[in-house]
């Protein structure tokens, strides 16, 4: 189980980092877009979907929620090519906020 959390986590950093395997993988094929913002949504609703049939610790489900809530946050303060620190200051204090039930 603590395999498969960590792995929720790492997929969406990946994911956001613009990670590609050379092998003939490719992530626009797998998800469907290249929009990081889209793919994370696409694997929020696919961990919900595992979550709803399996059960998961508390703490997975705050951590989850608290990234998605901080990738929400991110995305919808602009151009997600552009970093700024605002924008990232903004986006930790949503998932923050979300993680401790605010």
């Amino acid at each position: 189980m603590k395999a498969l959390i960590i792995a929720m986590f790492l997929i969406p950093l990946a994911v956001l980092t613009g990670c590609q395997s050379g092998s003939g993988f490719s992530w626009k094929n797998f998800f469907g877009t290249r929009d990081p913002c889209g793919v994370a949504e696409s694997i929020h609703s696919a961990f919900l979907v595992f979550a709803s049939t399996h059960k998961v610790p508390a703490g997975a489900m705050a951590g989850e929620r608290a990234g998605i809530a901080g990738v929400r946050e991110y995305c919808s303060a602009g151009d997600i090519k552009q970093v700024q620190l605002q924008k990232i200051v903004a986006a930790y204090a949503a998932a923050v906020a979300a993680y401790k039930g605010q």
